[in-house]
């Protein structure tokens, strides 16, 4: 799903307070984010690790692109 269905169907799931939601989605994707760096800072530069890391930068990007959508 694009970031445009994406943002229109929490728009019509949520009205006004699909912002509020996504926040929620930001707070969680922002924790695992953290660890992955902590366990890279830690010296753990496996390919798990890298790949959590680049997933959950991925998803934070798509978010954001959501948000902007929300925000206009």
């Amino acid at each position: 799903m694009n970031p445009q269905e994406k943002a229109t169907e929490l728009k019509d799931k949520f009205g006004d307070k699909a912002l509020e939601f996504l926040e929620e989605t930001f707070i969680v994707w922002n924790i695992k984010r953290d660890c992955e760096i902590e366990r890279i800072h830690a010296g753990d530069t496996s390919e798990k690790v890298l790949r959590g890391l680049n997933i959950c930068n991925r998803t934070l990007n798509y978010w954001n692109k959501v948000k902007d959508i929300l925000e206009e």
